[in-house]
């Protein structure tokens, strides 16, 4: 009537539920579930912009373990010769977006395959939940208040579109599942 099973483990696991009517018959459907363990164990990686030791004047992104504390530097300031902020993980935390050296930039969650994405003033990227574009919000830099929220594909192509009725004074939270499905021009 209200079955309950604890697992001892997290992990993927095939579900199956069997019912029976007063008259005999049956039905059954089968699930996968992901079942995770307790929050007494800490996973999962954490961005965190930091200023390297000793200290610079510019932030690199470095990832951070939930569990172990062990960081790792996912970007070197002498490279993107500015401070990295505004820093997402994409959706199913494959990349991340962030904001460097006067654009908006893309690379995979180790660090590697860099790709800058816009190479005027944006900030504030966020991944569309299919990963296939960034939103991020961009300004003039002339006259206060001027400047649009655009998105970008995070391969690279294309040209940024433009998201109507929007400025500079505008700051992006999230994007909503509807937004980018299957890789359509999110306006």
């Amino acid at each position: 009537r209200n079955p309950i099973y604890t697992y001892a483990e997290s992990g993927t696991y095939t579900v199956t539920l069997t019912v029976t009517d007063d008259d005999g018959a049956t039905d059954t459907i089968e699930r996968d579930v992901k079942i995770c363990g307790t929050t007494t164990n800490l996973s999962g990686k954490i961005l965190l912009e930091a200023r390297k030791i000793p200290i610079s004047g510019v932030w690199d992104l470095f990832a951070l373990d939930a569990g172990s504390g062990a960081r790792s530097q996912l970007t070197d300031s002498q490279i993107t010769s500015s401070t990295v902020s505004s820093s997402r993980y994409s959706p199913d935390g494959s990349k991340i977006a962030f904001f460097a050296a006067g654009g908006i930039w893309v690379m995979d969650a180790d660090g590697s395959s860099r790709l800058q994405l816009t190479t005027d003033d944006g900030t504030d990227p966020v991944f569309t939940p299919d990963g296939l574009w960034v939103a991020y919000l961009k300004t003039d830099g002339i006259v206060p208040g001027s400047g649009s929220i655009y998105f970008v594909r995070t391969n690279g192509s294309g040209t940024p579109v433009r998201v109507p009725n929007t400025t500079s004074r505008d700051r992006i939270s999230d994007v909503a599942p509807s937004i980018g499905c299957a890789g359509v021009a999110p306006v």
